[in-house]
């Protein structure tokens, strides 16, 4: 992971949001690890992290993951209506955005 993370970084040590994408991945996967190892610290960071990042145009899988960890860390600290907002929003437009990729796909074929 830490290897993965540098090669997302510039020559100062910070995060290049040039690569804003990749960075996003890569704090998913964090979250997941962090998730697993019921990290609550080191997971509040990622989160942090995932959603500072401007640059990127993420997977809605992606994006579902992060979006769950926020949801699930407002739900932690008592913030119900938070992280309710977080949890079912996002899924919510995620599904939209499935059903138009896939009429996209769809008439994409017939062309």
């Amino acid at each position: 992971m830490k290897e993965l993370h540098r090669s997302c970084q510039n020559e100062k040590g910070e995060d290049d949001q040039k690569k804003g994408s990749q960075l996003v991945d890569i704090y998913a996967l964090e979250i997941q690890m962090h998730t697993e190892t019921k990290d609550i610290n080191k997971l509040k960071e990622s989160h942090r992290k995932a959603l500072d990042i401007e640059s990127a145009i993420p997977h809605p899988r992606i994006m579902g993951i992060i979006q769950e960890c926020g949801g699930k860390l407002h739900m932690k600290e008592k913030e119900w209506d938070q992280g309710t907002y977080r949890i079912s929003f996002f899924f919510f437009l995620s599904a939209k955005l499935w059903i138009l990729i896939s009429i996209f796909n769809s008439i994409h074929r017939f062309l």
